[in-house]
């Protein structure tokens, strides 16, 4: 059975981490005793044939968790001591605390009886994740940024931390340079602080606590809470091709922008099947000679298909060659396409929703990438690179699978679902190119339903919250509101969205503002502005419109509708007579756009 088959037919009850077996938890003076820290898995699954979200409209609420962005950001900053709490995995940039699995007191290093009291140690491990990260940028003791002594030691006149990063081995606290002692920078390999045999699990990230405190005068008694700022996980890095071609010239002579960016070099990888859509008079085309028919080379053919005189569909063969695209009309104006077997193993650190998607669904779910179609999530990591879309999710707290991908999704208006046996990922955003014209003759009879929002989804105040990692990392919120719609309605019509994986006020402001023009706004047929709520569709068609699918944006002469209207598909389904049921709702350029005009992504 595939992997993509076993997660559909799953069930909805997953950890997205493992949880530290039971470990010492006691007190200050509570004596550890010798013991190793286990880890237990917890099974991952996926419920669900199609995982639809979209941050647009009326189905945002919908499509993020509900627990909240209040919640959530306090919740990332509390130290926690439970041998229940799940590891976090750390997507992008945070501010978190951290899990105790072990703390202990002695006299190991700090003991005077003088008149002025009977120093004495504290000793904790924190536990922070469960992969590597890229970096810690800083650890903060109660309000107070530690002193960064080197990359991996932190301290404060009382407090002294040690990052251990990530390691695939259990280590033992007693082992050399566990602990940082002092605010020299000592280490416990030269002084020992006299602590039990204690193991700590392989494949976690944590922090080596130690506190200096007095007992006899109670000074520095309490423990600080220890926050890290932590740049997350790595992760494999989008490659790829495919997407917009565009003509320039450059230097005065006419070269290929491909997604905006000159003559870049591709990344085609075997088994997948990407489009171009190119201008009628630079015909675009592959060779295995550079230049192609410019320096007596023929055209590539293998898995290649134009469909029309602007677009080109390319399959790419396994063991295919390197490949070179050039415009068969004019010289010089091509690149380079490699055409590796499978996406780079590499690991980096990223913020973009589609590498984060991607991680879920092959780390987390264990859907091979032979189940994925990469080229649209490519495409889609090019869209928020555009529109300026980034993602900081934690995942600390039991949640099934959809409410982890749909705050993903939340970010970036995107959209997966499994069409052509492949996971499929597509961003709801400006300027899409239009996948079909249809008319009257391809809907079948009296299968036309139009409506529009009822009141009770309508809002003409819009607050979206997220995190803010200008107040402490703390819910924060951006308002957008339209006064001729309140005119319009006679009242403050609010609507509150929770977004827990943004963390910068710009991209908040652009999805609040996206999101109130999708539920109150059309526009005519010359792109003007309508004061108008945009419609919905549903209606059956025939296999001849097999090839529509999720995210397409469609152009529909109906003569139930006042004028040609474009809408973007939200979900189709097949029944066993081959009859396809197509949901859509309008889609106009108007929703990305300010009421200047101005483009907001």
């Amino acid at each position: 059975m595939s992997s993509v088959v076993k997660a559909v037919i799953g069930i909805a009850a997953i950890v997205f981490a493992p949880m530290l077996a039971p470990a010492l938890l006691g007190g200050l003076g509570v004596a550890a005793t010798a013991v190793t820290l286990g880890v237990a898995t917890v099974g991952i699954t996926m419920v669900g044939a199609s995982l639809v979200g979209s941050s647009s409209g009326g189905s945002m609420t919908s499509a993020v968790d509900q627990a909240g962005v209040d919640g959530y950001a306090g919740a990332k900053l509390q130290t926690s001591k439970s041998n229940l709490t799940p590891v976090p995995v750390l997507y992008g940039e945070h501010k978190i605390g951290g899990n105790i699995i072990f703390e202990h007191t002695n006299a190991g290093t700090n003991s005077n009886s003088d008149e002025h009291g009977y120093n004495r140690d504290y000793w904790a491990v924190m536990i922070l994740c469960d992969h590597e990260i890229n970096d810690v940028i800083n650890v903060f003791a109660g309000e107070t940024a530690m002193n960064e002594i080197n990359s991996t030691t932190f301290e404060t006149e009382y407090v002294h931390v040690k990052y251990h990063a990530y390691s695939t081995s259990a280590r033992n606290i007693q082992s050399s340079n566990f602990f940082v002692i002092n605010t020299a920078g000592g280490l416990s390999g030269s002084n020992s602080p006299s602590l039990p045999s204690i193991s700590i699990p392989a494949n976690v990230a944590f922090l080596a606590v130690h506190q200096v405190f007095d007992g006899e005068e109670t000074k520095n008694t309490a423990l600080e809470p220890i926050t890290t700022k932590i740049q997350g996980k790595k992760i494999r890095s989008l490659v790829g091709g495919g997407g917009a071609v565009t003509v320039q010239s450059v230097g005065g002579a006419n070269k290929y922008f491909i997604n905006g960016v000159q003559q870049p070099t591709l990344e085609l990888i075997e088994g997948t099947t990407y489009v171009f859509n190119y201008p009628s008079g630079h015909p675009f085309k592959f060779s295995t000679t550079s230049n192609g028919s410019h320096a007596s080379g023929s055209e590539y053919t293998t898995g290649v298909t134009h469909n029309s005189s602007t677009q080109l569909t390319i399959v790419i063969a396994a063991s295919a060659p390197t490949l070179y695209y050039y415009c068969s009309s004019h010289s010089g104006m091509g690149g380079t396409a490699n055409t590796p077997a499978a996406l780079p193993s590499t690991l980096t650190y990223s913020t973009n929703p589609a590498e984060i998607l991607l991680d879920l669904l092959g780390d987390g779910l264990d859907i091979a990438d032979t189940d994925i179609d990469m080229a649209s999530f490519y495409l889609s990591k090019l869209d928020c690179v555009s529109a300026g879309f980034t993602c900081h999710i934690a995942l600390i707290q039991q949640a099934n699978i959809q409410s982890i991908i749909a705050d993903v999704l939340s970010t970036c208006r995107g959209k997966i679902f499994h069409s052509e046996s492949k996971w499929k990922f597509k961003i709801d955003t400006k300027s899409q190119i239009l996948a079909d014209t249809l008319t009257s003759d391809d809907v079948m009879n009296n299968t036309l339903n139009i409506s529009m929002a009822g009141s009770g989804n309508l809002a003409n105040k819009m607050i979206l919250k997220y995190v803010n990692p200008a107040d402490e990392y703390l819910s924060a919120r951006v308002v957008k509101e339209d006064s001729n719609l309140q005119t319009f309605d006679g009242q403050i019509i609010e609507k509150t969205l929770d977004v827990k994986a943004i963390n910068n006020a710009t991209h908040a402001n652009k999805l609040c503002e996206i999101a109130l023009n999708s539920l109150r706004y059309s526009e005519d047929a010359s792109g003007n502005r309508l004061k108008q709520t945009p419609l919905s569709i549903s209606f059956a068609t025939s296999v001849k419109n097999a090839h529509l699918e999720v995210g397409d944006v469609i152009s529909l002469n109906h003569a139930l509708l006042d004028r040609v209207r474009q809408f973007l598909i939200l979900s189709t389904a097949t029944d066993q007579s081959g009859v396809i049921q197509i949901t859509a709702r309008e889609y106009a350029e108007t929703h990305f756009k300010n009421a200047s005009g101005n483009y907001l992504i």
